[in-house]
């Protein structure tokens, strides 16, 4: 496959690691899609709460697709000016800071193995939701952090040998990726850990203190924008790393102060830009939305809020595995008019915000003379993502009312079923992004040099 015509030889490249491909994009300067490469991984689900990867295999994937990319722009004559690095937020791996060698499976950002050891905290739920602008929940990092070092025999040995780092999985990839001293992180993945401060963008030592982390090796915090190093044996810097959904606010280049970003994928997370001082008003800590910094570079940091929806791609994933005689390919949503959706309660993965509950398992309410046909069950499961949504644009939206748009990109947002459905709720405009890519084209526009 050739590189796309195009019209410019100035090429970022985008690496996008996500929870079942890694893709790595070749744009150009005016953030046109020039030449991809992609791998599937595997996601291994042991039970309702362990959540897991091979960080082996996903190291692999986005080498080899990385690879790929490199032999085809040399073969153009095409030297990308730089390059950005954009991971599954949440997830976390244990890893030998000495050699790279992995000591543990990654951790899924939907693994919620640690919900039992948050329970000793309830007393300090505020002073954590206050500092991190997250929602005390098994999905971020501290409870998984404190999980491996309590369970996992290897974990423990390699800690008492001083040779060992729980991290986001952006900082193993990185280690890996470029030529580096340092272990790194940058702050909008730090941020999704319940151990960051973030309004003083560091590790909050009280927060470490309180979950037993306090002697645990951190990765350094760094801007959004931050020189990471080089590409192995390239002369290409790595000039931005970021979590995938915060990466997507930028897709459109600049963020509109009057528009949401829905990036659909295995879960789907609704993004909008807010001010800083909105952190500290009663209104954002009683919603039960979440925050963080989307952007940072030169002491500027950019925020955002944000609401969540666990059960989107994984929702249908859960609906294949327990209706096998549907098949969503031979079945046409977009003739809305013969469809009578069921009432399908979707928990899968959790319900996330403004809800935080983990402890009710997916299912159809069974209703009197119900139809049942195909149709109807995989419109049910596509309903109950459009109203999670609609719930958390509501909050978001009394919060910030200025919106008036929404960017929407990711696999299940080129259904128009969804779309139309997710604007009847909203009424607001919504519009699909220049291609589905939303967080690799972010992260190159972050990496794009000025």
């Amino acid at each position: 496959m050739a590189i796309a015509s195009r019209t410019t030889d100035k090429t970022v490249i985008a690496i996008d690691q996500g929870t079942f491909s890694s893709r790595v994009i070749l744009f150009s300067d005016r953030g046109d899609l020039c030449y991809q490469a992609q791998q599937t991984i595997q996601l291994k689900r042991f039970d309702g709460e362990r959540v897991e990867q091979d960080g082996e295999e996903i190291l692999q994937s986005v080498q080899a697709c990385l690879a790929e990319v490199l032999a085809v722009s040399r073969s153009q004559g095409i030297q990308p000016l730089a390059a950005g690095l954009a991971t599954q937020r949440s997830s976390l791996v244990a890893w030998q800071p000495s050699n790279g060698q992995l000591l543990s499976p990654v951790l899924s950002w939907q693994d919620t193995r640690g919900r039992s050891l948050l329970a000793a905290f309830g007393k300090q739920r505020r002073l954590i939701e206050q500092r991190t602008a997250l929602r005390m929940n098994a999905h971020y990092g501290a409870s998984k952090i404190a999980w491996l070092m309590a369970n996992n025999p290897l974990v423990k040995r390699k800690l008492r040998q001083q040779d060992c780092v729980i991290t986001p999985l952006a900082s193993f990839l990185l280690y890996h990726l470029c030529n580096q001293s340092e272990i790194e992180i940058d702050i909008a993945n730090a941020s999704r850990t319940l151990l960051c401060n973030i309004h003083k963008r560091n590790w909050d030592q009280e927060l470490l203190e309180l979950f037993g982390l306090h002697d645990l090796r951190m990765p350094k915090i760094k801007p959004v924008r931050h020189d990471y190093g080089y590409l192995r044996e390239t002369a290409i810097p790595l000039r931005a790393m970021n979590g995938d959904q915060t990466a997507a606010l930028y897709s459109q280049g600049d963020i509109a102060a009057d528009e949401l970003t829905i990036n659909i994928g295995t879960g789907a997370f609704i993004l909008a830009p807010m001010e800083r001082q909105q952190l500290t008003e009663k209104a954002f800590r009683s919603s039960g939305l979440l925050a963080g910094i989307s952007d940072s570079r030169n002491g500027d940091n950019s925020y955002y809020v944000e609401g969540t929806v666990n059960g989107a791609a994984s929702a249908l994933q859960w609906l294949l595995k327990t209706h096998p005689e549907i098949s969503p390919q031979k079945i046409n949503l977009e003739d809305f008019s013969d469809i009578q959706p069921r009432l399908f309660i979707n928990t899968v993965g959790g319900l996330g915000s403004p809800y935080w509950r983990s402890d009710i398992d997916p299912f159809f309410v069974i209703e009197k003379e119900e139809r049942n046909q195909p149709q109807d069950t995989l419109a049910g499961v596509f309903e109950s993502i459009a109203f999670l949504l609609q719930i958390n644009l509501e909050l978001i939206t009394a919060l910030c009312p200025q919106m008036k748009r929404i960017t929407i990109g990711g696999g299940l947002g080129q259904s128009d079923y969804l779309c139309q459905k997710l604007a009847n709720l909203s009424a607001l405009v919504v519009k699909r992004g220049q291609n589905s890519e939303l967080s690799a084209r972010g992260i190159a526009w972050q990496a794009m040099p000025e």
